[in-house]
């Protein structure tokens, strides 16, 4: 949450200058981008899913 926090407010340029990054990758490139992006969000997803609140009461 700190990082999307912290992209929010970084500079146009260096948004600017990441999408053209991405876009010169070639396909192997962002192939493997594609494979780490979704191993993080695996290694970030929770385990178990939490109760509804309301239903403890």
């Amino acid at each position: 949450m700190l990082l999307g926090f912290l992209l929010h407010f970084a500079p146009d340029r260096w948004e600017n200058a990441l999408c053209r990054g991405v876009i010169r990758l070639p396909f192997l490139g962002k192939a493997l981008l594609m494979v780490a992006l979704i191993y993080l969000v695996i290694q970030m997803k929770s385990t178990e899913i939490q109760p509804f609140i309301y239903f403890q009461f």
